[in-house]
């Protein structure tokens, strides 16, 4: 124990007795103006524990409020992940409904494919008909001409018997 200590700041500062004597008797009471320096050196620690407490409050203040300020932000974050989130599965449903239309629409359009192509053949079918039909009522015609000209031969050819 050599009469002085150091404060928080570093600087040493002289204790209230002086150091024992070599024989272990306790010291003397120090004199008044060491006492004072004393007590100015605790006064100036104690001011600059005071001042270093209250930048460590504020440190504390601006970090509590940084960290209610992430939490608030990091809150909103998860409320617009939530939204989008939402919009995702709407967005899903939708697709999910226009590739029900698409196929849909595909069935549609093979099955119009199919009676397009029916029709086509039956139009073709009835176009042939036609034509046999035309033609075979053309070959009747002619062969009513004909026997409507034999017929008119004979009529004359009686009618000249008849005479």
């Amino acid at each position: 124990f050599n009469g002085t200590s150091k404060s928080p700041s570093g600087r040493r500062r002289s204790q209230l007795k002086q150091p024992s004597s070599s024989n272990g008797t306790p010291g003397v009471i120090a004199s008044s103006s060491t006492i004072r320096r004393a007590l100015l050196t605790i006064e100036r620690d104690r001011q600059e524990e005071s001042a270093q407490i209250m930048g460590l409050t504020e440190q504390v203040r601006f970090l509590s409020g940084k960290m209610e300020t992430t939490q608030q932000a990091a809150h909103g974050e998860r409320l617009a992940a939530s939204a989008l989130q939402r919009e995702v599965n709407t967005l899903n449903g939708e697709r999910d409904e226009f590739n029900t239309r698409i196929t849909r629409l595909g069935r549609e359009k093979d099955c119009l494919k199919l009676a397009a192509e029916a029709s086509e053949s039956a139009t073709i079918r009835v176009l042939n008909d036609k034509a046999a039909l035309e033609a075979e009522l053309s070959k009747t015609r002619l062969q009513l001409e004909q026997e409507a000209r034999t017929s008119e031969h004979r009529r004359s050819v009686l009618h000249e018997l008849k005479q």
